[in-house]
């Protein structure tokens, strides 16, 4: 039986959404308590060193939006779909994925190479 693991999904922090004029109204202040919760997180995961602790550690997962019509802000490779926050290169606790749907429940996740 497997045990339950926590994680911290950061969904859709893009730059087309964060930082547009006409975007997230108290953009600001949110990205700083998204901030403070990401730190938070990565706090947690590096004071766990050793095989037996890495049950211990959470899973950040960020998830960008991709969208599939041209003139959207959020289509890949437009400066307004990059992330606000990064997941770290090397860490195995954190990781990218794309999605291409604005609904969530639906699994068209798919892992992205960082």
């Amino acid at each position: 039986m497997m045990g339950t693991r926590t994680a911290l999904f950061v969904v859709d922090v893009q730059e087309g959404i964060a930082n547009a004029t006409d975007g997230v109204p108290d953009a600001e202040q949110i990205k700083q308590a998204i901030s403070s919760v990401i730190n938070l997180a990565r706090q947690h995961n590096d004071t766990l060193t050793g095989d037996e602790k890495s049950s211990e550690k959470l899973k950040i997962i960020f998830v960008q939006h991709d969208d599939k019509d041209p003139k959207d802000p959020l289509h890949r490779g437009k400066p307004t779909w990059n992330l606000v926050f990064q997941p770290r290169l090397g860490f195995d606790t954190e990781m990218l994925v794309s999605k291409n749907v604005r609904k969530y429940i639906q699994p068209q996740y798919a892992p992205i190479d960082i």
